[in-house]
């Protein structure tokens, strides 16, 4: 997931993982993730129009594997095709974000109550540490969000259910979508992004076996969003 800030450093691979994929037969796939990654990363913002012949250029192949990933990515709602023009990146509302963010709370919410006698709470421990040695050391907004994946991602791997993990990595892709778009300018800014301390509080409820604490406190840090706090202050 951190990979995804970070489009210079993807840029830089394209040539070796090109090599690579004229071999395992993945370049669609591969230019596909470059794509993404970018759009993720703030490289290609809303609105921006990528244009297929660079691409091909860009990457030294033909026209059939990047048309095929530009296709994909139009299926997928990241792109919009215009006819002889480009592929245009779809902007974003803030109504996305509160809809995903809903749609989190339940997704999230619901699995740690369904999936709670299943709970790895070895890995619990291990994430409660790790919260605890990172609390006070993230101030800019980048590393508020990026912990709050991270930490997100983890809680709901300790469930093992896979289907969740991945419905909720493509939320949370939503999600960055959405503040690139609207706080791209302040990502490396102090921005009041996601309340920490209550990281450690879900977890220590969890470690306590108190159910309905754990899961209303995990609700309580979804609902939290910087661009409504904004709009209320």
């Amino acid at each position: 997931m951190i990979e995804w800030i970070s489009g210079t450093k993807q840029e830089r691979k394209v040539g070796s993982k090109m090599t690579e994929s004229r071999r395992n037969g993945s370049l669609k796939s591969d230019i596909y993730q470059f794509i993404y990654g970018n759009i993720l990363g703030g490289q290609y913002l809303a609105g921006s129009i990528i244009n297929e012949k660079e691409l091909i250029t860009a990457f030294h192949v033909s026209k059939s594997p990047v048309r095929e990933a530009l296709l994909e990515l139009c299926h997928d709602g990241i792109l919009r095709s215009i006819p002889r023009y480009g592929y245009e990146v779809i902007r974003m509302t803030q109504q996305d974000e509160k809809n995903v963010r809903e749609y989190r709370m339940a997704l999230e919410s619901s699995a740690l109550d369904l999936f709670w006698d299943r709970i790895q709470l070895n890995r619990i421990e291990e994430l409660l540490h790790s919260v605890r040695n990172n609390s006070g050391k993230l101030n800019l907004a980048l590393d508020q969000w990026l912990d709050s994946v991270r930490f997100h991602l983890a809680l709901n791997y300790c469930l093992r259910n896979e289907y969740t993990y991945n419905k909720l990595e493509e939320d949370l892709n939503i999600q960055t979508r959405v503040y690139n778009q609207f706080i791209l300018d302040r990502w490396h800014r102090e921005l009041d992004f996601s309340p920490r301390n209550q990281h450690e509080e879900i977890l220590t409820a969890i470690l306590q076996g108190d159910r309905e604490q754990a899961v209303m406190l995990l609700k309580q840090n979804i609902s939290h969003s910087p661009l409504e706090a904004e709009a209320s202050a």
